[in-house]
């Protein structure tokens, strides 16, 4: 784990509030591991209160890290409007990710909105790691305007599926439909499920893959202030044995098996 203050090299819109940000730091970017994230704030008194905020680390290219966020509040809405040469406090990479299942022939990845953050790293080390096997990416959205990342899917040959709340692009309805209708049509294939985004989409995903017995890992999306397990404010229910226990999505997580999560009103 490093802190840095580092000056922002880009910042610009990839979506309806959704901003790329980049910064350059060789020590961060030879550390990091897809699924990790970064605990950043801006260096001045346009961020709202003294905490940093977590940002999932969504590829790294040489020595520059790139972050994709979505603007919901005053803090993020501010770092969206920062300029190249902006200042920003960085701590990182924090946490567990991903970890490339190998012995899979196709690897699915299951995003809902800002959930596909941390796949363009992912998606990049599983081509490196298995050159032979293939990748799909789906993508579920509230409409049309909240499409993101998709140029990088097209220019690296990943195939791409689509679906949207309001029917206006892709499939209308729910990306964990997708999701069973590619599993169900993989005859003797080994697949392996990453999947990033809210709860119920998560909840979701995990009911499919335990019940095909198919590996799947998830990302969980919790508040954090501290991003190193020290304030205990993002621990979530795990099995453990014949047991559960709690553990924090900071310092254990963000990535579980999703089989060992327990969801609410499971």
């Amino acid at each position: 784990m490093l802190h840095r203050s580092q000056q922002i090299l880009f910042n610009h819109s990839v979506g309806e509030g959704y901003y790329l940000i980049g910064f350059s730091c060789a020590k961060m970017a030879e550390h990091a591991k897809p699924g990790q994230f970064l605990m950043l704030r801006m260096n001045d008194q346009a961020w709202e209160g003294k905490l940093s905020r977590p940002f999932s680390i969504s590829n790294v290219k040489d020595d520059i890290i790139e972050i994709v966020f979505e603007t919901v509040g005053k803090s993020t809405h501010n770092l969206a409007g920062a300029e190249k040469g902006k200042e920003v406090n960085v701590i990182g990479p924090l946490g567990n990710g991903f970890r490339v299942e190998k012995d899979a022939d196709i690897h699915v990845l299951v995003a809902g909105g800002i959930g596909i953050a941390p796949f363009p790293y992912l998606a990049t080390q599983i081509l490196q790691e298995c050159p032979e096997s293939k990748v799909i990416a789906l993508l579920g959205v509230r409409s049309m305007s909240r499409l993101l990342l998709t140029k990088f899917f097209e220019e690296c040959d990943i195939e791409l599926k689509v679906s949207s709340d309001d029917g206006s692009v892709g499939h209308h309805g729910l990306v964990t439909e997708l999701l069973s209708e590619e599993l169900n049509v993989l005859d003797e294939k080994e697949a392996a499920v990453y999947a990033c985004g809210p709860d119920p989409m998560l909840k979701a995903v995990a009911a499919i893959t335990v019940g095909m017995d198919t590996p799947c890992q998830v990302s969980m999306e919790e508040i954090m202030a501290c991003g190193v397990g020290a304030c205990l404010g993002c621990a979530r229910k795990v099995r453990e044995g014949d047991g559960w226990t709690y553990k924090m999505v900071c310092k254990d997580g963000p990535v579980f098996d999703a089989k060992d999560v327990i969801f609410d009103e499971d």
